[in-house]
């Protein structure tokens, strides 16, 4: 586990991280979302002590490691490693000698060197590639080796800072499943900065949400996506591809005259219900369903319905209690 305890660090009297404290189970990929400038990248160096807090501590397994030696630290950072969003690869050296790297400074056989790095590019499809120079790469294939290079070292905490940011949407997705796969078949810790809801529900288990330098909010990926607590939260989610396009559609038909819509988010059982149908028959009201959509979020269905309520103010009262009751989130358009 990685624990961090009331984080503080300045930069010219100004604070990029004002108090700062979370727990980040082992195993998990735990995702920390928020624009730019909010503190995300300044708290993930901190984990590694690329960044010394001014106040407060951060422990791995328990140990503390803000007033580590430097051979202790070394230690250290052999478990954890680090991809970034340009890459940073060695352009005079080859995919596998810039995976090799960190063992060739650790001082390692070429034959344990050979073996690592093999199995690596294995786990990131790129043994085809291996005698490739990263300006014959892809921006996807050159992450790819970023990775394989932050994991040579046998890491058992890999810590992604905007890995996608700089990828065009099929290779996006080509590196988070490829992240996905080394969460579940190493067990590897994963820390993912990223500022897109999008990348951060596809496939982390918690989120934290950072604003001017304070977590907001934190929570189960699923709790975040239906029921998220601050109102920065709530703005993030506007912009997930899903809604933005829902709420495009809202603001359209209400231009045009069409009235009482409701955005609908249910997960669970009430997922699997006819809820719609069973409000209707109930109250004796009808609704237009105008747009919908179910999805799986870390193996939670999660469903979004747009529609049309028909019927008086007051009985839609009635009918959104009913809703809520139900443990649907409403959103009155």
């Amino acid at each position: 586990m990685i624990t961090l305890k009331n984080i503080i660090k300045y930069y010219d009297d100004h604070p990029a991280i004002n108090g700062v404290s979370l727990n980040i189970p082992k195993g998990t990929i735990y995702g920390i979302i928020g624009e730019s400038g909010a503190g995300k990248s300044t708290l993930l160096r901190c984990i590694n002590r690329l960044e010394m807090p001014d106040s407060g501590q951060v422990s791995i397994d328990n140990q503390p490691i803000i007033h580590l030696k430097s051979s202790e630290l070394r230690v250290l950072r052999k478990r954890i490693g680090m991809i970034f969003q340009h890459f940073n690869l060695l352009s005079r050296r080859n995919v596998y000698d810039n995976i090799a790297l960190p063992l060739e400074l650790m001082g390692q056989s070429s034959m344990d060197i050979k073996k690592r790095v093999e199995a690596l590019l294995t786990m990131v499809d790129l043994t085809e590639k291996s005698k490739k120079y990263p300006h014959e790469l892809s921006g996807g294939e050159k992450q790819r080796v970023g990775i394989a290079r932050a994991l040579v070292g046998s890491s058992d905490i890999l810590l992604c800072d905007e890995a996608t940011s700089s990828l065009d949407p099929n290779a996006t997705r080509t590196i988070l499943a490829l992240l996905k796969k080394i969460n579940e078949q190493l067990g590897i810790t994963i820390v993912l900065i990223t500022h897109e809801m999008d990348v951060a529900r596809s496939i982390c288990d918690h989120i934290a949400v950072m604003e001017k330098g304070y977590v907001v909010e934190h929570n189960q990926v699923d709790q975040i996506f239906l029921n998220p607590q601050h109102a920065f939260t709530q703005q993030l989610l506007r912009r997930t591809a899903k809604k933005a396009n829902i709420l495009k559609q809202s603001e359209s038909m209400v231009s045009s005259g069409i009235q009482s819509l409701l955005y609908l988010t249910f997960s669970g059982e009430t997922a699997t219900l006819p809820i719609i149908t069973m409000a209707a028959r109930k109250f004796d009201v009808d609704f237009n369903i105008l747009s919908g959509d179910l999805e799986t979020i870390q193996k939670h269905s999660i469903g979004f319905l747009l529609v049309q309520f028909l019927g008086n103010d007051i009985k839609k009262e009635i009918v959104i209690d009913y809703f809520r009751n139900n443990q649907l989130k409403v959103e009155v358009i």
